[in-house]
C-alpha cells in the first residue's frame, strides 16, 4: 500500500515531489553557509528530510541499539542537564540545553530514517547536498577575495529594518559595516561538511577521478579558509587532514593519535596557559596575532575561576552571564587593550567544560570522546572510518580555539555534518551491497 499515490514502492519512481526536497536540502546548505544566523533553521530544515522520508516510504522507525556510547551520552546529558540545580543562572544552563537535545533527536532519527531506504533516495539526498556545497564554497572564496562585496549589496540592507515599538524604522548607518568574522560560522561548517561529502563523492567517481575531485575540493577549501580572518579554522583544517593521513596509512596508529590528543587537551590547557601568560606572550604584538593573544587573557581568567568550583562547576551555558555580570568591574590587562574577563565563552571547550561542569563533566565528555573514537575504529579503515575520523579530529581541533560547547549554531552545525555522513555512509554500503547502477 503506497502512503501517498505518486509514490511507486516497487520501482522507487520519484517524481517532482522528490525534486521538492532535494531543493529543500540544497536551500538548508545554502543558507547556512551564506547568512550564519539561519544555522538553526537552515539545519532543521534540513533535518526535517528523515522524518519526511520516513512518513513518504512508509519505513518503520528503525530500532536504535542500545550500545555503551548510547548509553553514556544519555549519562552525560543527564549530568548537563542536573547542573540546572547548582548553576549560577538558571534560565542560562536551561537555553544551552534544547541544542544538545535536539541533535541527539535528529542524529537518532537520522540513524533510523538512513537505515535502509531505496537507494536514489540517498543519491539525490547527497547529490543536492554536494551541489549546493560546491555553490556555497564558491561564494564564501569569491565573498572572502573581495571583501564581502556581494555581501554589502545583497544581504547586509536587510539589516537596515527594525521593529520599533511596533513600527516599522530603517536605519542605513551600520549597512556597510559587514563584519568579516561572521564569515567565520560558514568556514567552519564548510570545513565540516567536507568529510561527509568526500565518502559520497568517492562513491560517484572512478578512483583516479575521485583523487582529482578530492585534491581540488582540498585547495578550494584551503584557499577559502586562507582568505578569511578564522586562523582556528586552518588548525581544524590541517588537524582533520593530517588524521586523514595518517588514517590512510595505518588507521590504528590515527585512532590512538586521536584518542591520546582528546584525552590531553582536557589536561594541557591549564599548564599551557599559565605558562604563556607568565611568559607575556598575550603581549607578544609582534609574533602573535591579536586574536590569539586575546585567547591566552580569556584562558587565563577562565583557568582562575575554575579553581573556585573544581568538582562540579558553575553549571552549563553559565559563563556568559556571570561575565556579564562582571563587565562593569573588569580590569584592562596591563599592556593591552584586553579586559580581564572569560568572555561570552572561553574559546576553547576543554576549559569550558572544566569551568561550567567540573571535573565530574570533564571525565564525563572525555569518556563520552573516546566511545565515539572506539565506534569509529570499529568501522575500520575500509568502511570510512578515516573520514570519521578525520570529522571527529577537525571539531576537536576547532573546538580548542574557538566557539563555546554550547552555542546553538555550532551544536547544530557538527549534528548537520554528523547525519550527512550518515546519509553519505548508508547511500556508500547500499550501493556496494546491490547490484544497483546509477540512473539519474
Amino acid at each position: 500500500m503506497n502512503v501517498l499515490p505518486w509514490f511507486d514502492r516497487e520501482t522507487w519512481r520519484l517524481d517532482r515531489y522528490e525534486w521538492m526536497l532535494v531543493a529543500a536540502g540544497s536551500l538548508g546548505v545554502g543558507l547556512v553557509t551564506v547568512i550564519a544566523w539561519s544555522t538553526p533553521f537552515a539545519t532543521f530544515l534540513f533535518l526535517v528530510l528523515p522524518a519526511v522520508l520516513l512518513f513518504i516510504t512508509g519505513q518503520p522507525l528503525g530500532r536504535l541499539e542500545l550500545t555503551r556510547l548510547g548509553v553514556w551520552a544519555g549519562i552525560t546529558i543527564l549530568y548537563v542537564t542536573l547542573s540546572i540545580f547548582w548553576s549560577a543562572d538558571f534560565m542560562w544552563t536551561l537555553d544551552a540545553l534544547w541544542p544538545l537535545y535536539g541533535s541527539i533527536a535528529a542524529i537518532g532519527l537520522g540513524l533510523s530514517a538512513f537505515r535502509a531506504p531505496p537507494v536514489n533516495w540517498l543519491a539525490h539526498l547527497c547529490r543536492a547536498a554536494l551541489i549546493s556545497y560546491c555553490i556555497c564554497l564558491s561564494f564564501a572564496l569569491i565573498e572572502q577575495t573581495t571583501d564581502h562585496a556581494i555581501k554589502r549589496i545583497l544581504f547586509w540592507p536587510f539589516q537596515a529594518i527594525h521593529l520599533v515599538d511596533g513600527d516599522i524604522a530603517i536605519n542605513w548607518e551600520h549597512v556597510s559595516k559587514v563584519r568579516p568574522h561572521r564569515s567565520n560560522w560558514s568556514v567552519t561548517l564548510l570545513i565540516f561538511l567536507a568529510w561527509p561529502l568526500l565518502i559520497f563523492l568517492e562513491t560517484q567517481l572512478k578512483p583516479a577521478e575521485f583523487r582529482i575531485g578530492r585534491l581540488l575540493l582540498m585547495l578550494a577549501l584551503a584557499a577559502t579558509v586562507l582568505q578569511s580572518d578564522h586562523q582556528s579554522a586552518m588548525v581544524a583544517y590541517v588537524a582533520g587532514w593530517i588524521i586523514f593521513a595518517i588514517a590512510r596509512l595505518n588507521f590504528r596508529i590515527a585512532v590512538l593519535l586521536t584518542a591520546f590528543a582528546w584525552v590531553a587537551a582536557f589536561i594541557i590547557f591549564i599548564p599551557i596557559t599559565k605558562l604563556a601568560y607568565q611568559n607575556d606572550l598575550h603581549l607578544s604584538e609582534q609574533q602573535l596575532p591579536a586574536s590569539f593573544r586575546h585567547r591566552i587573557v580569556l584562558w587565563k581568567f577562565t583557568v582562575d575561576k575554575i579553581a573556585e568550583k573544581p568538582v562540579f562547576g558553575v553549571g552549563a551555558g553559565a559563563t556568559h552571564p556571570l561575565n556579564e555580570a562582571r563587565k562593569d568591574v573588569a580590569e584592562k590587562v596591563p599592556g593591552t587593550d584586553f579586559l580581564m574577563e572569560t568572555g561570552t565563552h572561553a574559546h576553547n571547550i576543554y576549559l569550558q567544560v572544566l569551568y561550567e561542569l567540573g571535573i565530574v563533566g570533564t571525565v564525563l565528555l572525555a569518556i563520552l570522546g573516546l566511545l565515539v573514537i572506539a565506534a569509529i575504529f570499529s568501522l575500520g579503515q575500509n568502511m570510512n572510518g578515516s573520514y570519521f575520523l578525520a570529522l571527529f579530529a577537525t571539531w576537536a581541533a576547532q573546538s580548542g580555539f574557538s566557539f563555546g560547547l554550547f552555542e546553538a549554531w555550532y551544536v547544530f552545525a557538527i549534528t548537520f555534518a554528523v547525519c550527512l555522513a550518515i546519509a553519505a555512509q548508508s547511500h556508500w554500503i547500499l550501493v556496494r551491497s546491490t547490484a544497483y547502477q546509477r540512473k539519474f
